[in-house]
């Protein structure tokens, strides 16, 4: 009986744990990237260069275990714009307390706005074989990862360059 009234049955307990884990991984990731970048403490070990592999294990994760999920909820559109209004007042936090390092779209921007978008686009989607889907999204994250710096492209290969005028805005 407290297993239904906390949902407990229907839920995937091994989601659950590598979403709880990517979640620790991330607190501590930003705890030092706070530590180094924000309060410019030193500590070796934590350059962006050193990390990324640490921060897009994290990324990934998160966007794998979405996409898994979503099946799971009941009414897409109210989950994706919970989870896209919460990325807004992270944003708007970081606006006010640290603007150098505000975040503008971050991960929970994208998988809101993902979320929001499968579900205009689920009925088309559930037709293509997943395996084809999963190789695409590796290949469009990998494409698109280098975005945010002016490039399209797969880690220093660059494919286009976007003319900066893009990011003016």
């Amino acid at each position: 009986m407290l297993l239904k009234k906390l949902n407990l049955e229907k839920r995937n307990h091994y989601i659950d744990m590598i979403r709880g884990i990517s979640l620790i991984s991330m607190i501590l990731y930003h705890l030092f990237y706070d530590l180094v970048y924000v309060f410019n403490k030193n500590i070796d070990f934590y350059r962006l260069n050193n990390v990324k592999p640490w921060q897009l294990s994290i990324c990934i994760t998160f966007i794998l275990i979405s996409g898994i999920s979503f099946n799971f909820y009941k009414n897409h559109r109210k989950q994706g714009l919970i989870v896209f209004g919460i990325s807004l007042l992270i944003s708007l936090i970081t606006y006010i307390f640290i603007p150098e390092e505000a975040v503008k779209f971050g991960v929970l921007s994208l998988i809101g706005a993902s979320i929001i978008i499968m579900d205009l686009l689920n009925k088309f989607l559930n037709k293509l074989n997943p395996y084809f889907g999963f190789i695409l999204f590796i290949i469009l994250f990998l494409v698109f990862y280098n975005l945010p710096y002016g490039t399209l492209g797969v880690s220093n290969v660059e494919i286009v360059d976007i003319p900066d005028y893009v990011y003016s805005n």
